[in-house]
């Protein structure tokens, strides 16, 4: 199988007393795993998530929020075209205020427009248990959601954006292009076109996310640009 993600975080920290923040009270950390040819399961982005908390809580940092993201990429180019154009990305977001989630729109911008990313679902759920490292750390209230992410934005000097519901726009979760291994530079650098057929994209997310791949039932509209 050839599958190529990345996966990182992007938190506001509040650290009292630490110099690190001088005259502001936050800012953004970023951590990269790297890649990976292996499935993402809901345990393996609960565990990323409970180290990076482990981390933070030695540190006594409490962060306002905090957004994880993985994106899977088709595993060759007869895939790429299946799936007009399009790859996943899955985001979590963990908040200390219920109303930030669910998160209003997740968006990559460039150069040369805007697009917002078509949601495929979205899940809520409680940070558990509440007396946790994610909980005392990110917040007791979560959001995990899918889209589809077009692939050729991963070619392209670019940014990954997600507005939460309230309080944060223009949430960093990640700047294209990273480095990219071989196998991803293979792939097309067309456009997206229409959304693909809904068992190819049930067919992908279930190989790339088995848990949360089982959410998806149906897909309606499209995603948007703007200039």
């Amino acid at each position: 199988m050839k599958r190529s993600l990345a996966m990182l975080v992007v938190v506001m920290l509040n650290i009292p007393g630490s110099g690190w923040t001088e005259s502001k009270d936050h800012f953004h950390v970023r951590e990269r795993t790297g890649y990976s040819s292996e499935p993402v399961s809901s345990a393996r982005i609960d565990e990323f998530i409970t180290e990076t908390a482990l981390r933070y809580r030695e540190l006594g940092a409490v962060a306002a929020r905090g957004g994880f993201h993985d994106i899977a990429f088709p595993r060759d180019s007869k895939e790429f075209h299946r799936l007009n154009g399009y790859g996943l990305l899955v985001v979590t977001a963990v908040s200390q205020d219920s109303s930030e989630l669910p998160l209003r729109r997740v968006y990559v911008q460039g150069e040369h427009g805007l697009e917002v990313l078509q949601r495929l679902f979205s899940i809520s759920s409680a940070v558990e248990p509440l007396d946790g490292a994610v909980a005392q750390v990110f917040g007791p209230f979560r959001a995990d959601a899918m889209y589809l992410f077009p692939v050729h934005w991963k070619f392209k000097d670019s940014e990954l954006f997600t507005d939460f519901a309230q309080n944060r726009r223009g949430f960093q979760l990640a700047t294209f292009p990273e480095r990219i291994p071989s196998a991803l530079k293979a792939l097309p650098k067309e456009k997206s076109t229409s959304i693909p057929p809904l068992e190819e994209i049930r067919q992908f997310a279930l190989r790339e996310y088995p848990d949360l791949g089982r959410f998806l039932v149906e897909v309606k509209g499209e995603s948007s640009k703007e200039d």
